[in-house]
């Protein structure tokens, strides 16, 4: 403990339960069944496509849409010439009749639609509070332009962090509708297979969303990518998304609060043509204008066709459950070491604690109380102080900059511990570095394998991440 031990330190415990939640399928949804949970849709189209969505009645007698077996097929028509002063191309949208908050949703797709003009999307709004009811674009895009985005669209004040760990790449950080010509705040993922002609010459592959209060993160892997979780790849009855690995996109709720800007959301699945984005970004390298090609050239949309292998919906099971989510199981003794080392020295500690406002969390404190329970060898003792925090960050909404600062504890050394390393622990450490503490995470006294990345936004970057024993 020799490099803990200094007056110029201060013990920041994340402390909660090991309890975890534990995603059960809600809803399985293979082949025919997807006439069971989506209706679909003959409206006209909100983005102004060329495009004529059709009824269930009509798609099934075009066989724009069919079932069998694994498979459920989703297309365009493909046969037709159009009259430049009649109705669009006949084109199918779906949505689904449940709408949803807490949830993890995985779609195994093995084909989506290609072609110049196309613009299809797999995403998740209510549309009846849209923009300030939020919108997840979770596989979107236009004439075969890649990568995917994956997006986000609200009303105002909602933001993201320039950096957060992800594997993809931030493009605009202010997910307000009405600013920069409603792009969102998106990130671009960094696979040509991901998307459009290169996603279906690799066979497809999953897309995975999950939503919390406290954040939003999406997954892509590719049908033969060796990371492939095998819960997700095996289609599981429970999955567990901390064992997935570093998201595609990461967006917390640092400076947008999740539960204020995102209502239950339908899925929504569809496929138009031109419209108010691939109209107005056609590019030179296809053929015509956007209306004329769509018009003139049906046999060009042969390949304009969703194929799902499946869609699963995972939703929260009414507690929490004992499950293998300490990656590192040393963490919690080593928590209790520096704890005892800082009492031994005479330092402070201070502990805090996660309350989710949201009745359906693991970490309610009055639906499920062993979910907010700290860890028996990481409890407080009489006078030090407890926080409550119902956001990743221990800095909103607790009085915590206020305590320290009002105690002298200024530009000194934080030493943050606790085990959800690649949430809280990561959010409240890049903070406190923003606000010129220098911040150390104890290799062995966090969990979960993004030390690095949990400590690159922290003041003195990796190179604070350090073992509880000072190695």
């Amino acid at each position: 403990m020799k490099s803990c031990i200094s007056p110029a330190l201060t013990v920041l415990l994340l402390a909660g339960s090991a309890l975890a939640a534990s995603y059960h399928v809600s809803d399985s949804i293979v082949g025919p069944a997807f006439y069971d949970v989506f209706d679909v849709q003959a409206i006209e189209d909100p983005t102004h496509g060329r495009v004529n969505y059709v009824d269930r009645s009509t798609a099934q007698n075009q066989n724009l849409t069919y079932a069998a077996g694994d498979t459920f097929i989703m297309r365009a028509d493909f046969t037709k010439t159009l009259d430049p002063a009649g109705p669009g191309r006949d084109s199918v949208r779906m949505k689904s009749r449940k709408a949803y908050t807490t949830h993890v949703a995985v779609f195994d797709v093995r084909h989506m639609p290609q072609g110049c003009g196309t613009w299809p999307a797999v995403w998740t709004t209510n549309e009846a509070s849209w923009p300030n009811g939020g919108e997840i674009d979770i596989l979107e895009g236009i004439n075969d332009l890649t990568p995917n985005s994956l997006t986000l669209h609200t009303g105002p004040g909602c933001t993201m962090p320039a950096w957060r760990p992800q594997t993809g790449t931030a493009t605009r950080l202010d997910c307000n509708s009405a600013v920069n010509g409603n792009t969102g705040c998106g990130v671009m993922l960094n696979a040509e297979q991901s998307y459009g002609p290169g996603f279906n010459a690799a066979g497809g592959g999953w897309y995975a969303m999950e939503r919390t209060p406290n954040f939003i993160k999406i997954w892509f892997w590719s049908r033969n990518d060796q990371s492939v979780p095998a819960d997700v790849r095996n289609g599981n009855d429970n999955v567990n998304t901390d064992s997935w690995g570093t998201p595609s996109a990461l967006f917390p709720n640092d400076s947008c609060d999740i539960q204020q800007h995102f209502n239950d959301h339908n899925i929504i699945i569809n496929l138009t043509f031109c419209g108010d984005w691939a109209g107005s970004a056609y590019p030179p390298s296809c053929p015509s204008n956007c209306v004329d090609h769509v018009n003139n050239n049906p046999a060009d949309f042969e390949n304009a066709f969703f194929d799902f292998a499946s869609l699963r919906v995972y939703e929260l099971q009414a507690a929490a459950v004992q499950g293998p989510r300490v990656n590192h199981p040393e963490c919690i003794p080593n928590i209790a070491k520096i704890i005892a080392a800082f009492r031994a020295a005479s330092l402070p500690v201070i502990h805090i604690r996660h309350h989710s406002k949201d009745p359906s969390s693991p970490f309610h404190p009055r639906n499920c109380p062993e979910g907010v329970a700290a860890e028996p060898d990481a409890a407080e003792r009489p006078g030090e102080p407890v926080l409550i925090k119902s956001v990743n960050s221990s800095f909103i909404g607790t009085g915590l900059e206020a305590h320290l600062r009002a105690r002298g504890i200024t530009t000194v050394m934080l030493v943050v511990v606790g085990l959800t390393t690649g949430h809280c622990v990561s959010t409240t450490g890049r903070m406190a570095g923003n606000l010129e503490w220098a911040v150390y995470l104890p290799r062995d006294a966090t969990n979960v394998d993004v030390w690095e990345d949990a400590c690159a936004g922290c003041a003195g970057g990796t190179e604070r991440v350090r073992r509880a024993d000072g190695a």
